[in-house]
Formats: C-alpha cells, sequence, structure tokens
C-alpha cells in the first residue's frame, strides 16, 4: 500500500506506462484498490469507512481526512516513511546517524517514531482534532528539511533513479 517501488520515482514511472492506456497513476486510489478489491483474493478488506478515508487522504497532495481516525493514518503515514527514509540512508551509506541535525535529535531522541507518536496521543487527547505540539512538530519539520537537502535530492540517490523507468517497464510488460 502507499507508494509503489521506488516511492514517487516509481509512481512517476508506472504514471508515464499507463498514460499509453489513457489511465492516470494515483498511489491513494491504488491502495484503495488493494485493500477493497485485490486483498483476500479479490473480496477486499472489511475496513470502516474511517480508515478508508486515512488511505484516500494519506498524502499531502490529498485534502485533510474528514475523520480523527483518518488524521491518524495521515501523520502515521508521515512518521512511518520519515523514519524509514532515514534508516535507509543510513543502510546505504548516504547519511551516517551522526549527520542528522543534533537540535533537532535532540528534541526527537533517540528513538524518532516513538517521541512522534506519543506526542501526537498526549496532544490530542481529550481535543477533537489530531494535533502535535509545536515543538514536537517543528522538528519533525526541520528533520523533513534536512531530508530533503540531504537524501532525496542526493545526487548518489537520484543517480539511481535513472533505472527505474525501464525496470518497473519490464515488469508491467511481464505481468
Amino acid at each position: 500500500m502507499g507508494h509503489p517501488p521506488f516511492g514517487h520515482a516509481g509512481e512517476e514511472a508506472l504514471d508515464n506506462i499507463l498514460k499509453e492506456y489513457g489511465i492516470k497513476f494515483y498511489h491513494h486510489l491504488q491502495s484503495l484498490r488493494v485493500v477493497n478489491v485485490i486483498e483476500k483474493n479479490g473480496k477486499g478488506l472489511n475496513l470502516t469507512n474511517e480508515v478508508l478515508d486515512g488511505i484516500a487522504n494519506h498524502g499531502s497532495e490529498q485534502p485533510q481526512p474528514k475523520t480523527l481516525e483518518g488524521r491518524v493514518v495521515k501523520l502515521a503515514d508521515k512518521f512511518a516513511y520519515l523514519r524509514h527514509d532515514i534508516e535507509d540512508a543510513i543502510l546505504a551509506g548516504i547519511l551516517n546517524k551522526e549527520d542528522l541535525p543534533k537540535d533537532v535529535m535532540k528534541v526527537l531522541g533517540e528513538n524518532i517514531l516513538d517521541t512522534l507518536v506519543s506526542d501526537m496521543i498526549n496532544q490530542s487527547l481529550g481535543k477533537n482534532d489530531i494535533v502535535m505540539s509545536p515543538e514536537i512538530k517543528g522538528a519533525m519539520i526541520k528533520l523533513y528539511n534536512f531530508m530533503y537537502e540531504n537524501l532525496y535530492t542526493n545526487p548518489v540517490a537520484k543517480n539511481e533513479e535513472r533505472k527505474i523507468p525501464q525496470m518497473l517497464k519490464n515488469i508491467f510488460d511481464y505481468y
């Protein structure tokens, strides 16, 4: 669910492949198709409207989900990909743990995911919205900006993206 293989670059490649068929690829619609149609051998999952709202509106380009559950899904998606991108960048040798901004890491701590989730829960408790504290949200935004400058636009990482369109085209044609 979510983005296809290779993230945004994979989404762009699939969109270009599907243009030949007059179809536009939207990862959030594909995610809904997975849970409503493909899962359980075509029977789909029995998910609530609130969860489906979160899946449909989880991306930054989609509107704010209508439900609290949907808003949790939207934030959880941001939290998960931030953490996993950091782990992947470290494993790939593009970043070192010591490269992460010290002021941000002082706020978010060793377990970024735990800090983000705990803050969201504590700040949202008893409210009719899903919110984060200004300090934690600010640190998260700084970390996203750092990742954009040091990973998402990194020449080493971007160089690998040139392989993606042909790989996905080959897989698409095979299946």
